[in-house]
Formats: C-alpha cells, sequence, structure tokens
C-alpha cells in the first residue's frame, strides 16, 4: 500500500513536471516538436493506475490483477510515448525523467507478471521501489538542486554515472528471482550501485546545498 502510494504520486506528478520540462527545453532551441499536453487521456490513465494498484494491494497473485496490470502497463507506455523524451536526448537532465519514469509501465509489467506467477513477488516490488520511485527521486533531486541553487540546467558526468548506476541498480535486482543460486553477488552489486549513485549525489550536490546562492528557477 505504501509503495503504491508512492508510485501513485510520481504518475500524478510525473504527467505535470515531465511535459513542462520537455517542452520548455524544446522551447530555448526554438523546437516546436512538444510532447502531447496533460488531457484527458492522462485522466484515463490515473483513474486506471489507481485501480490497477487496488488490486495489486487486496490480491496480488489473482489474475484478474494481472490483466489489469498489464493493460495499465501498455497505457502507461502510450503515456510515456506521447511525453516524446527522444526529443531531449541532447540534455540527460531532462532525459533522466523520462528514462525514470520508463519504470512504470515496466514496474506493471513486473506486477502482472508475479500475478501469473511468472516471477517472484519481492522482485516485482522493487521493480517499482528500486526503479520507479528511486530512479525518479533522483532525476527531480539533480534538476530541483540545479535549478533552486542558480546553476545551469545540465547534467554533469557525475550526473550521468549516478543515473546509469541507479538504473542498473533498478535492472539487477530483479535478477535474483532469475537466478537464486547467485542471489547474494546479485544483491551486492545492487545495492553497491544504489550506494554509487546517491553517493555521488551527495559528493557533487551536497556543496551546492550547503553553500547555496539562489536565483529563480529556469524551464
Amino acid at each position: 500500500l505504501a509503495t503504491s502510494a508512492y508510485v501513485m504520486l510520481i504518475v500524478v506528478v510525473g504527467g505535470r513536471i515531465l511535459p513542462s520540462f520537455t517542452r520548455n527545453w524544446l522551447n530555448r532551441f526554438g523546437r516546436t516538436d512538444f510532447p502531447v499536453a496533460y488531457n484527458r487521456y492522462d485522466l484515463a490513465v490515473i483513474l486506471a493506475s489507481i485501480a490497477a494498484l487496488a488490486f495489486w494491494v487486496l490480491a496480488p497473485g489473482w489474475p484478474a490483477t494481472g490483466a489489469v496490470a498489464a493493460f495499465v502497463a501498455v497505457l502507461q507506455a502510450i503515456r510515456l510515448w506521447r511525453w516524446r523524451g527522444w526529443t531531449t536526448a541532447a540534455e540527460p537532465l531532462v532525459l533522466g525523467l523520462h528514462v525514470a519514469y520508463a519504470f512504470m509501465p515496466l514496474g506493471f509489467v513486473a506486477v502482472s507478471a508475479a500475478a501469473f506467477g511468472l516471477m517472484e513477488a519481492t522482485a516485482a516490488l522493487h521493480v517499482l521501489t528500486v526503479g520507479t520511485i528511486a530512479t525518479m527521486m533522483l532525476a527531480i533531486m539533480t534538476r530541483a538542486t540545479r535549478g533552486h541553487t542558480g546553476r545551469a540546467l545540465t547534467a554533469s558526468r557525475w550526473t550521468v554515472t549516478a543515473y546509469a548506476a541507479l538504473v542498473l541498480s533498478a535492472a539487477v535486482r530483479p535478477l535474483s528471482a532469475v537466478l537464486p543460486d547467485h542471489a547474494s553477488v546479485i544483491y551486492g552489486a545492487s545495492g553497491a550501485l544504489w550506494i554509487m549513485a546517491f553517493g555521488l549525489y551527495i559528493a557533487e550536490y551536497g556543496p551546492m546545498l550547503v553553500i547555496r546562492r539562489r536565483a529563480p528557477v529556469r524551464g
């Protein structure tokens, strides 16, 4: 239930900030290939996501849960595609938000697979926690820190490395269900990548937050 609450926060808030940040970045270069603005489709995805997560909380092993979660995974994938994340490939600080949200449909796929007995429930949970929640947290934290301390809204090599480490952490963790004989190694690798990602954030962004120079947030 707690994980579902965090996921829904990302579904709702992400639907506002991702298209906005993407549009602002494209507009800086005079481009007009903007993402689709928030509309009734987004509302439908939000309501469907609530239903799928309710099924997951109440009956995680029920086949109907798997069917609903699979349907929502498709809706979420279409939603992400409508935001045209590939147009921001030149700026990882924006692209990172889209990569983080990509774990949303993957998370619902994992919930569906677990409901049909194709994946361990714990592995599915980690796709949502390590993948969806943690990657979005890091993507928002890096952008917000730069914006609110007057830095340029562009990702450094350290930031890109932190993103990559956390994505790998999320990808590696569910492998414990596929390779149970190597579970301890997989746990260690995933944990080390997690520590690396947030350690890099602290090393790079900690000084920015300690010695702050405020400025208006730029698009």
